[in-house]
């Protein structure tokens, strides 16, 4: 998605959200998407997995920052959790510096994300005025996000543990979005949490569960040709 680009969400779905500050418009750009826009309009959870460039991340935080910007939110803030683990065997710990300038790095894929929808200054106040936390999944242990627009960022890295304890993270008048690539998990041999919560919670009727193909690839068409050439 360009940064440049206007993003539109189908308007009967967001009757509620009237933007005060900054118009935040999402377009869905697949049948995929369009499906993944409409679960977390009209559930508590939604879980969403998909190949790299589908929108799983964007398009979450695109929604979240388009509630806690309009006038009367039903949320204060987006809280966005990720596990404190490190793509492909490399280690935070060796990164310099306190545990902010350690988690920097790892958390400008979300940043980079926002920026799709919001100039860096309104990210920043947002930031400044705690209405956006991007936190590491552990640092959620013993909190009620309550009136939060949740995300659980790269799922796949989570035991099942992990993600049980971000799914009760979940407060009153609060709404999840659990996304993550199984094709691309760092937990090896063990349970991978992602695919345990999507198999015990599939037949709850407040949770929703949507799977991104190569088809709603939209980042750049060259990953799906990449992804198909690694998966023969």
């Amino acid at each position: 998605m360009s940064r440049n680009k206007r993003h539109h969400i189908n308007k009967d779905l967001v009757r509620d959200v009237k933007p005060k500050e900054k118009s935040i418009i999402v377009q869905a750009k697949t049948v995929g998407q369009k499906k993944y826009i409409i679960e977390i309009q009209n559930h508590i959870i939604t879980f969403c997995t998909g190949p790299a460039g589908t929108g799983k991340t964007a398009i979450s935080v695109g929604i979240g920052l388009q509630y806690i910007l309009a006038q009367n939110s039903m949320y204060d803030k987006i809280v966005v959790m990720r596990p404190a683990k490190e793509a492909c065997g490399e280690k935070i710990g060796f990164l310099p510096g306190d545990i902010e300038e350690k988690m920097g790095p790892w958390a400008t894929p979300i940043m980079d994300n926002m920026l799709i929808w919001l100039e860096p200054s309104l990210i920043k106040r947002l930031f400044m005025e705690k209405k956006i936390e991007v936190i590491p999944l552990a640092y959620a242990r013993g909190r009620s996000l309550n009136k939060s627009f949740i995300i659980v960022d790269e799922a796949q890295n989570c035991s099942p543990d992990q993600v049980l304890m971000a799914l009760t993270r979940i407060g009153n008048d609060s709404r999840m979005v659990v996304n993550g690539d199984l094709q691309q998990t760092d937990v090896g041999d063990r349970a991978n949490g992602l695919e345990d919560a999507i198999e015990r919670l599939k037949d709850m009727k407040t949770v929703s569960i949507v799977n991104l193909t190569e088809e709603d690839i939209v980042r750049n068409p060259i990953i799906g040709e990449i992804i198909k050439k690694y998966e023969k």
